[in-house]
């Protein structure tokens, strides 16, 4: 990367994230770097962290070599210490960046264990739903055998035409209630009663 690429990367980096490029990653830029907004969370249109990691790189490392130069060669100390500074950035903004990668994953990893559960719960519901759709398909198939066996013999006696989709003939219906039927007298001894009720709806042989 050329000379002017290297300052340009500084340049952002003291236009975005000026407390960075002084005083290096603290809590601040480490959070939000786990976020995946760069170095600077207060700005309007935040970055991500590939921008800003690579201008970190560029300046901090790159842009530090070119400087090489401006350092007496009998004091490397001093050296030194200003490239372990900057490794040091540079390598804790990576981890920050790389931290928040994974608790991202266990989050996700977290919902998805969840998702799973209620989806577990769902098919659970299904198979109940399932088995109940299942009896009750079967009661209205009974059902439905029953409706027809009641209209057979309805259309044998001559009070209902047209099978399933028909209708009474005319003049004819369905009596409601009981009887109870005497041999005798109403109440007597010989009886066939379908209501426990004294002479009520009673047709006696007879009378």
């Amino acid at each position: 990367m050329d000379a002017e690429q290297l300052c340009k990367a500084c340049d952002d980096l003291k236009s975005t994230s000026l407390e960075t490029y002084r005083e290096g990653i603290g809590d601040k830029q480490c959070k939000s770097l786990q976020k995946d907004t760069g170095l600077n969370p207060d700005l309007n249109v935040l970055h991500n962290n590939c921008e800003d990691l690579n201008n970190l790189n560029d300046c901090l490392i790159g842009r530090f070599g070119e400087d090489i130069d401006g350092y007496d060669d009998c004091d490397w100390k001093e050296y030194a210490k200003d490239f372990n500074f900057n490794l040091w950035n540079m390598i804790k903004a990576l981890i920050c960046s790389d931290c928040g990668q994974w608790q991202m994953l266990h989050d996700l990893n977290e919902r998805l264990t969840a998702l799973e559960k209620r989806v577990d719960t769902l098919e659970k519901r299904v198979d109940t739903l399932e088995k109940r759709v299942d009896t009750i398909e079967k009661e209205l198939v009974a059902a439905n055998e029953a409706l027809l066996k009641i209209i057979e013999k309805l259309e044998q006696i001559g009070v209902w035409d047209g099978g399933i989709k028909g209708d009474f003939e005319p003049g004819m219906g369905i009596a409601g209630g009981n009887i109870n039927h005497f041999g005798g007298i109403a109440d007597g001894r010989y009886y066939i009663r379908t209501n426990p009720n004294s002479t009520e709806n009673d047709i006696v042989n007879g009378y």
